[in-house]
């Protein structure tokens, strides 16, 4: 209950926010510098008003947003049949032409650790080896070093083209996991079709196709992890519980922000063992949450054993601290309140990287910037309101920033390319995803709000409810992990694309609420009141 009240109060803020501000980024910087900007908020108004009244339309002229008939010997398999071919189709064919058209290279961590597989790849470790080196800081990136070690014996070194036709495949998977998602959170067919037409507007995610990095492929597994984990809850099968722990622990390899879904799920598991419907002690979700453990533990641990057999270190550096990366979380910067401002590496590197000495300094940092706040209460509500906005508020998710910065250095782009990354076409991408954005947030916000009013979650409590609702409390676990997460940690808001995909399930159930209380509503009944009375009048 106290977790749907939060996520609904902190929806509302976020549509209430982003109705009358947006973020963009500056363009040809070499840091992330989002900078808020004034919302156009006549134009958003009608646009969305259009899109209501468009899904209205939808529902009321055509069976798109009927629920299927589950009796029936010819259901479909697959939630939203034809409708869900096309959109995938057509979003092939948008991230292909990104990908094609732009042909962008690695940036930043990108660039480096491409320049690092290509060491390994000739026998040189020092990057992991050598105190100073990338890995000696940031040895958490031993699985993206591995996977591109893989990627470099099958497809040549720095294959840039199928690092982002991978990217593709990662965003297609991601699409086909949210629609199954959603048809099995809200049976029947309708609310997976409405999902299927809000996808239209992701172009938040289909942007980041052009994006070197492992933030998109990590996308694939944990969607994957989410379903399965599903899919165990409703049909009580261990072989799902064991596809979503191998999953959790494929997502943990590539991004470790997966952490928070691994957490998410043992809770869940823990309490259906304890509140079963008879009243047992289920022992095979005690199993299911001891197998997720060991994949997050195994499948990293057999990463780093793999490169200590081809090095001659005993073990893998312990790296930069975590909590310099909270302390670094709590401070001001160029970018934005608590984003990347280099804090952890320059502290590793003036303690000669003793792990013990810069762990100390960032606690001391950490307690400082609290005490801040505790005796400046406006400044702390500034900074974290300023923090969760530069985050959650860019309808963007950095990835027009992304775009913009792996073009560069490239060959001479098209005139319509060229749009899309600095001129029009960009502008009018940017506006689309501002749109979808405020319809996420909208339908969030009303899912929740109606969840809260039914009194489903105060009546239906101990039992009934981990049995009922174990599906949408792990997603909705896994959004608030994210929130609380990067509102101490490293903030940016190319790290809430993992969270804000999750919301597109309860975004299109509060849309099914909304177009059916506006087809049934006293507006569009005056509108076929008036129109009787006009063919009355004809005749």
């Amino acid at each position: 209950t106290i977790a749907v009240i939060f996520l609904a109060l902190f929806s509302l803020f976020l549509a209430a926010a982003t109705s009358v501000t947006t973020i963009a980024f500056e363009l040809n910087s070499e840091a992330d510098l989002p900078r808020f900007h004034a919302e156009n908020i006549p134009l958003l108004f009608v646009c969305i008003l259009v899109v209501s009244v468009l899904l209205v339309f939808i529902r009321r002229n055509t069976v798109l947003l009927s629920d299927r008939n589950t009796d029936s010997p010819h259901k479909k398999r697959f939630p939203g049949g034809r409708l869900s071919a096309c959109v995938l189709a057509a979003v092939s064919a948008f991230c292909l032409f990104l990908i094609l058209g732009v042909h962008g290279l690695a940036t930043t961590d990108a660039l480096t650790l491409d320049g690092i597989i290509n060491s390994f790849m000739q026998g040189d470790y020092s990057s992991l080896t050598e105190p100073g080196g990338y890995l000696f800081i940031y040895p958490f990136q031993l699985g993206y070093v591995a996977i591109g070690q893989l990627l470099y014996i099958l497809a040549g070194p720095s294959n840039y083209l199928v690092y982002q036709l991978l990217n593709l495949v990662s965003i297609l998977t991601v699409l086909v996991c949210l629609y199954m998602i959603t048809d099995e959170l809200f049976p029947g067919g309708s609310t997976s079709a409405m999902a299927v037409i809000l996808s239209c507007g992701f172009f938040c995610l289909y942007v980041h196709s052009t994006f070197i990095y492992s933030d998109i492929w990590s996308l694939a597994p944990q969607s994957a992890a989410i379903y399965m984990l599903l899919l165990g809850f409703r049909r009580g099968k261990m072989r799902f519980y064991t596809a979503g722990a191998l999953f959790t622990g494929f997502a943990v390899i590539l991004k470790h922000n997966c952490y928070i879904l691994m957490i998410a799920a043992i809770l869940i598991l823990l309490l259906r063992a304890l509140f079963s419907e008879d009243g047992s002690f289920r022992t095979r979700e005690i199993m299911a949450a001891i197998l997720v453990i060991a994949a997050v533990y195994i499948f990293p641990l057999a990463v780093n054993l793999s490169y200590l057999a081809f090095t001659d270190i005993d073990t893998i550096p312990e790296g930069v601290p975590s909590s310099t990366y909270i302390a670094m979380g709590l401070q001001e910067a160029e970018t934005s309140n608590g984003w990347y401002n280099g804090y952890t590496v320059k502290t590793y590197r003036e303690t000669d990287y003793d792990h013990d000495e810069t762990a100390r300094i960032g606690r001391e940092e950490i307690s400082s910037r609290i005490n801040l706040f505790a005796h400046h209460p406006k400044y702390a509500v500034k900074f974290f309101a300023g923090k969760l906005l530069s985050q959650w508020a860019d309808p963007t998710c950095a990835s027009m920033r992304e775009l913009e910065l792996t073009s560069r250095h490239t060959e001479k782009h098209s005139a319509l390319i060229e749009s899309i990354i600095y001129g029009r076409g960009r502008n009018i991408l940017s506006f689309i995803m501002n749109v979808f954005e405020s319809l996420m947030y909208i339908g969030f916000s009303v899912y929740l709000i109606n969840l809260i009013k039914k009194g489903s979650l105060l009546k239906d409590r101990g039992r009934l409810f981990i049995t009922a609702y174990s599906g949408e409390v792990l997603i909705l676990l896994f959004i608030i992990g994210g929130i609380i997460f990067h509102t101490f940690w490293e903030g940016s808001s190319r790290y809430i694309l993992r969270y804000y995909v999750c919301i597109l399930p309860f975004a299109s159930k509060g849309w099914m609420m909304i177009t059916e209380k506006l087809s049934g509503g006293e507006f569009f009944s005056k509108i076929e009141s008036h129109k009787d009375i006009g063919e009355n009048c004809q005749g």
